[in-house]
């Protein structure tokens, strides 16, 4: 999305690079994500050791998994599209980045999706004329909606 939104400046040239080799057809069945950590498909990034958290884990320390594939690390994350919390912005506010506040970036979220399904209607929260395609789950708890 990024290389094509500065494609679309006709006096630059954009060329993207990826890591990685040919996909496989473990990357379209998101249950499989987890057997796709710790292959040639990751960079197998670790967490350092932690105080207070991944206490359950080895060492305490958790995988950080990065996509070496066309497509990066959105071919790892089992599907699913998240935008951050607003304290994630709030921090680089306070990093000196004064134009990356929730409410600017949100409009980029906004701009970058094309929400499908049952939130499509809420132009509020979400796009459908986007770049990139958000569908709703397949399968989901009439509790996800309460």
């Amino acid at each position: 999305v990024v290389a094509s939104r500065l494609a679309e400046d006709s006096s630059l040239s954009v060329l993207v690079i990826e890591a990685g080799g040919r996909s496989s057809s473990l990357f379209d069945i998101p249950i499989t994500a987890p057997l796709l950590q710790l292959t040639p498909y990751d960079w197998q990034y670790k967490t350092e050791p932690q105080e207070n958290a991944c206490l359950g884990l080895q060492d305490k320390v958790s995988l950080w998994p990065r996509g070496k594939i066309l497509g990066g690390t959105s071919r790892l994350n089992y599907m699913m599209y998240l935008r951050g919390h607003p304290r994630d912005f709030d921090s680089w506010i306070s990093d000196d980045c004064k134009h990356w506040t929730q409410d600017e970036i949100w409009t980029y979220f906004k701009i970058s999706e094309n929400q499908k399904g049952i939130f499509s209607n809420r132009s509020e929260y979400h796009s459908t004329t986007g770049p990139i395609p958000v569908n709703d789950l397949r399968h989901s708890s009439c509790f996800s909606f309460s």
